[in-house]
């Protein structure tokens, strides 16, 4: 499936990158209509979860448009060309003017309306924030008083949250930074962080960055590797920019419509599964609460995907010139103090109370009403002697657990965050099982074997042919008949299990339930339909055609 579909009209790189522009356009302002909700309804736990969902769909739409620069970039300079660029068109801002000529003003595209469709698009207009189910992020902000700070005009004050920067001359080395130790930031990450401008013409400084080396911007654009958010301002046009410097070469996105006096929110992402060797994202906010979003910008990494060792707070321009600065960083947030918290418990009785008028489940709403205290993967799998992790044991035991890692968990399950409500309750939720209501879940009374197994969630590694010889099923077959034709000798617990494929690391008191005891003899449906029981008693075939499984004694 396409990313965008493009008008025929639309022929060059140049006329699709226009194109893409109004699409991502059209996002934001879907985005910001759904925060207006948010903000009114007072969902704030719920925005977490649709600004997650949001952005990895916007940045399929990022990606389509960075692609198409990058071969607009290389049709016009080879790297070694671009890498030779002057360095001065960095430093004084005219290095704008050349992505402008390339890429077209995005400012003024934007606004163009595109006969360009997008199935991506129309994902992301799809969402509703009221729908979705809420994720609470509880991480502190860095203290900067923990920061080395290098001022020699006492020009920057450092308190915990904020660093204020005072009239700082671009040509002084300023820094406020912190050493988080070789190859801290690796793969993946995100930061948040709030950045003021005040005054300043003719300067750059940043008030996010990560390097390898402690030294001034304009140093770094000699021959170091470094990603950068700047505050730039030239010739009286603002832009906050993000920047790649890899090996001195640079690259660089940038908003140019932010306004002086205005606190801005920025999310700033890493995320090195989209493009060769990652792709760097910013996105600006005008609100705290990240409802309103102004602009993203995105730069495809170059090279290879790079480790860093030093935080910036701050960094000046470095370079020569007596213009100043004065502006504020606070409360950055390297999102590493902890993982998604949640603060509910319910029962699993009050869970399927809650969950009984619905088809479908969020894993993640699912995985909150269960959850106490916190459990790794390694930890359940452990727990329950096995590699292979049923749903009726994890059901079994999460049953005394609160908090666990969802995306690792999920991972591990193999299931996507939207599952069925029947594969994740087993088809065994319910205190009473009706065999008709297993034949419903896989859409016909005469069963295709293979899909009453998958229902059941057997193992992959069992035959089907094998289960159908040890249990003398047809392919398809009613199952009510079949029980009807059984007694309580005719089927042996310990065949069917070895029919059955399963592993032999698994005790038997563990299949079939700790605690509880079988008969060596056992009904078929009590077996396969529910997965704790004292015994099974073969009474009087009741008038309808489905049999009732019954937990406990009777």
């Amino acid at each position: 499936m396409s990313t965008v579909v493009y008008p025929t009209q639309a022929k060059t790189d140049a006329q699709k990158l226009a194109c893409v522009y109004n699409l991502i356009e059209q996002a934001r302002l879907a985005h910001n209509a759904q925060g207006a909700i948010a903000r009114q309804e007072g969902v704030g736990e719920k925005w977490v979860e649709y600004t997650k969902a949001f952005r990895s769909r916007l940045k399929l739409l990022l990606h389509e448009q960075n692609t198409l620069r990058e071969r607009i970039r290389l049709a016009h300079y080879t790297e070694a060309e671009w890498a030779k660029l002057p360095t001065e068109l960095w430093v004084k801002g005219n290095i704008h003017e050349v992505q402008q000529s390339l890429f077209g003003d995005r400012q003024s595209l934007k606004q163009v309306l595109t006969a360009s469709t997008s199935p991506v698009l129309d994902g992301i207009k799809a969402l509703r924030v009221l729908d979705l189910n809420g994720l609470a992020m509880l991480d502190p902000t860095e203290d900067y008083t923990t920061y080395t700070e290098l001022d020699p005009d006492s020009d920057i004050t450092v308190t915990s949250s904020k660093i204020d920067v005072s009239s700082v001359q671009r040509l002084r080395d300023a820094w406020v930074y912190k050493d988080k130790g070789a190859n801290h930031f690796d793969g993946d990450f995100e930061h948040l962080v709030e950045m003021y401008h005040d005054t300043g013409q003719w300067i750059t400084c940043a008030v996010w960055a990560i390097a390898n080396k402690v030294e001034s911007i304009d140093d770094w654009d000699v021959d170091e590797d470094a990603l950068i958010l700047n505050w730039q301002t030239f010739d009286w046009t603002p832009w906050i920019q993000i920047r790649e410097i890899n090996g001195g070469s640079g690259y660089t996105d940038h908003w140019a419509s932010p306004s002086s006096a205005t606190l801005y929110y920025i999310t700033i992402e890493r995320d090195e599964s989209v493009g060769t060797y990652g792709t760097l994202y910013a996105y600006i906010y005008s609100d705290a609460s990240r409802e309103t979003l102004e602009d993203t910008l995105s730069l495809t990494l170059h090279t290879s995907k790079k480790d860093f060792r030093y935080i910036f707070g701050f960094n000046n321009l470095g370079s020569d010139g007596s213009n100043s600065w004065t502006g504020y960083a606070q409360d950055l947030d390297l999102q590493e103090g902890g993982a998604t918290t949640y603060t509910e418990t319910v029962s699993m009785t009050a869970l399927l109370q809650k969950l009984a008028d619905t088809k479908t489940v969020d894993l993640d709403a699912y995985l909150k009403a269960v959850d106490t205290e916190t459990l790794t993967v390694d930890a359940l799998l452990k727990a329950l002697d096995t590699e292979t992790l049923t749903v009726d044991a994890l059901l079994r035991a999460v049953d005394a657990v609160k908090t666990v890692n969802l995306d690792m968990l999920a991972r591990a399950l193999g299931v996507t965050e939207q599952v069925a409500l029947d594969v994740i309750l087993g088809l065994a939720a319910e205190k009473t099982v009706d065999l008709d209501t297993l034949l419903q879940a896989v859409d016909t009374e005469a069963v295709d074997l293979d899909l009453m197994v998958q229902a059941l969630g057997v193992t992959k590694t069992a035959a089907i042919d094998t289960l159908i010889e040890a249990v003398g099923l047809t392919k398809a077959v009613d199952l009510d008949s079949y029980l009807q034709g059984q007694s309580v000798d005719t089927v042996d617990l310990d065949a069917l299990v070895k029919g059955l494929g399963i592993p032999k690391t698994v005790a038997l008191d563990v299949l079939i339930g700790a605690g509880e005891t079988y008969t060596k003899a056992v009904l078929l449906d009590v077996f396969l339909g529910q997965r704790r029981t004292t015994e099974a008693v073969w009474g009087e075939r009741p008038a309808h055609r489905g049999r009732v499984v019954r937990k406990g004694g009777g």
